[in-house]
């Protein structure tokens, strides 16, 4: 879901300088269009669908303050637990 200007001026201004400016530099690199943030999901970069290295993948599980990138893209990852849902 795409944030609104106001929604994503107000993130960039609570956002470390070096983050916002990692994520300025590739949303405007040719092919990603505009999208420099992607999950990964099933051991892959949902940008460009290339196996991320496990060393990779625990980092990003780890949750470090660190930017995490894709080897092969360059895009930023995020990783997004999976929620067990019970039945009821």
């Amino acid at each position: 879901m795409a944030l609104s200007q106001s929604e994503r001026l107000a993130a960039a201004a609570s956002a470390r300088k070096d983050f916002i400016s990692n994520y300025e530099r590739i949303r405007k690199r040719p092919g990603v269009n505009g999208v420099a943030v992607v999950e990964a999901a099933e051991g892959k970069c949902h940008g460009c669908h290339m196996t991320i290295r496990p060393a990779l993948l625990q980092q990003l599980r780890e949750g470090t303050d660190e930017i995490v990138f894709c080897e092969a893209c360059k895009r930023i990852l995020f990783f997004n637990p999976p929620v067990l849902v019970e039945n009821a």
